[in-house]
């Protein structure tokens, strides 16, 4: 992956949720490469722990579909509601999210993403 953080974008530090670790793999070194820092999380549960021990994280990018607690258009609104200075972008190949689901200022990106328009939600999150 060579796509780059547009120039003058701000470094984000972003939680990747997604429970398909190659899936995960993948985004993560996209947003590394964009030179963000990056944490992750296979689910909604591990997600949430790493929120709490990292006040540093200032973006969500989550999978809608976990395989066991809630799932991300969930986990989006806890940390909505618990974070609300967190950007939440939300993703998914499977389930599109009603309007009135997504969490105030929530960006919703369906897949398979480019990778383009991940970069650029990521960096519209400084602006936001």
């Amino acid at each position: 992956m060579t796509e780059r953080r547009p120039a003058g974008a701000i470094p984000r530090t972003v939680l990747v949720v997604e429970d398909d670790a190659l899936v995960r793999l993948l985004a993560v070194e996209l947003l590394k490469e964009a030179g963000h820092s990056v944490h992750q999380a296979p689910n909604a549960r591990t997600a949430l722990r790493l929120l709490k021990s990292h006040p540093e994280i200032d973006t969500l990018f989550t999978d809608v579909s976990m395989p066991i607690g809630m799932d991300g258009v969930r986990l989006a609104g806890a940390v909505r509601e618990a974070y609300p200075d967190i950007q939440v972008i939300v993703t998914s190949g499977a389930r599109h999210p009603k309007a009135g689901d997504m969490p105030l200022g929530g960006v919703f990106l369906p897949k398979p993403y480019e990778p383009a328009h991940v970069l650029a939600a990521i960096g519209g999150a400084a602006t936001a």
